[in-house]
């Protein structure tokens, strides 16, 4: 592997950058970089190319963004690594790597979903955006299944009422109270 430098993402305006998927890469993986080509095109004012991976490095003064899979970050876990002028975006499913994206957009460019939709994105204006070197790897705080996850003892579904028990309130799981307090 090459050692990591800083990528320019874009310099005044024009973008150096190109997003790059997989040979056959499914719907999951071509909406994330959809996503993510849309949110920089916002960022830069100019969006960069999506093409297949041919196995050729970037070209020089340019950078890539692969977008993939790996399995070391757990099933909807990611991570983020950069590699000479590449930055790789790799989850362990698909989903994991879809959130990889939305991780480098919120976690390295500035960029905040507060609900879905245009509306509820802040979203930074830069002309010239340069990415340090990364090397992390997020994995979800949900390491069973999700069927497994939502079963109280018992095998009782959360949110549903127990034999003898009062159907629970929606701020009795200490999930929607997180959730309902980062609101307001």
């Amino acid at each position: 592997m090459a050692p990591s430098t800083t990528l320019t993402l874009a310099h005044k305006g024009i973008t150096k950058t190109a997003i790059v998927l997989p040979q056959g890469a499914t719907e999951i993986l071509r909406q994330a970089a959809a996503d993510l080509q849309a949110t920089l095109e916002k960022i830069i004012g100019m969006a960069p190319p999506i093409k297949a991976d041919d196995g050729q490095p970037a070209l020089r003064g340019n950078s890539a963004l692969h977008v993939g899979a790996t399995t070391r970050a757990g099933v909807e876990g990611y991570r983020l690594v950069t590699c000479g002028n590449d930055l790789f975006i790799v989850g362990g499913s698909e989903c994991g790597t879809a959130y990889g994206v939305y991780g480098l957009l919120e976690d390295h460019l500035g960029v905040r979903f507060f609900m879905p939709g245009e509306l509820f994105a802040d979203i930074p204006v830069h002309t010239t955006l340069r990415l340090a070197p990364i090397d992390e790897i997020k994995t979800t705080p949900f390491s069973q299944p999700p069927v497994q996850r939502h079963l109280r003892p018992g095998g009782h579904a959360m949110g549903t009422p127990q034999p003898g028990q009062p159907p629970p309130s929606p701020n009795s799981n200490p999930a929607c109270k997180r959730f309902t307090a980062r609101l307001f």
